[in-house]
């Protein structure tokens, strides 16, 4: 059993804050023939801003479009005290989604896919990334949340030619390089050109 989990506090994007407990894990894939038999799936694009407060503290914020047509912003805070995050997430409109845009220091595709786990209300996430460039990043992030710290882990559904299971605090350096080049590649940047055509068509409208 992993001793340590990444616990946030989270919402159901009603504004409230309610605590969450998860596995976070990355993952080589080579066979991609396993996400047609994901039980459900959605497209995300995703833009955040961070600010470091020092002494492990932090801020983040957040927002996400969902399948082009549902909303969501995202305020994370984290101090050093808690082991947790403190996170409140609300819907929002297209027209803050894509004005947040602008703000935002980067930006992330993806397209997230759900697995069911048997006999059980608890469900794999699967994020496969989409680089700069338009291609599909061969490392994957999987999020599993769970009732309890004590909660049995399922065995992973679908094949994987690498995985980091160590969560945070267990990660050596040499994983937390590479995570952290991960979200290097998956990242992308604001396109000035296409955001300020995209004002200007809905101004006209």
């Amino acid at each position: 059993m992993l001793k340590r989990l990444r616990i946030s506090l989270e919402d159901e994007a009603n504004g409230q804050v309610q605590q969450e407990i998860e596995y976070t894990f990355f993952a080589r894939v080579e066979d991609w023939s396993f996400l047609e038999q994901a039980d459900g799936q959605e497209k995300q694009e995703q833009w955040e801003s961070y600010r470091d407060r020092g002494e492990g503290n932090f801020a983040q914020c957040r927002v996400r479009a969902i399948n082009d047509n549902v909303y969501h912003m995202c305020v994370k805070a984290k101090f050093s005290a808690e082991l947790g995050k403190r996170e409140v997430e609300q819907i929002c409109t297209k027209d803050y989604f894509d004005l947040f845009r602008m703000f935002a220091d980067k930006g992330l595709n993806k397209t997230r896919y759900f697995f069911n786990i048997e006999g059980t209300d608890l469900k794999w996430e699967v994020d496969v990334y989409t680089t700069q460039s338009g291609e599909r990043h061969p490392w994957i992030k999987i999020d599993l949340e769970v009732k309890s710290e004590g909660t049995e882990l399922p065995k992973f559904p679908f094949p994987l030619k690498e995985v980091i299971v160590n969560q945070p605090a267990q990660r050596t350096e040499e994983e937390k390089a590479h995570i952290g080049k991960l979200f290097e590649e998956w990242t992308i940047n604001v396109d000035m050109a296409n955001v300020v055509a995209e004002q200007e068509g809905s101004a006209e409208e």
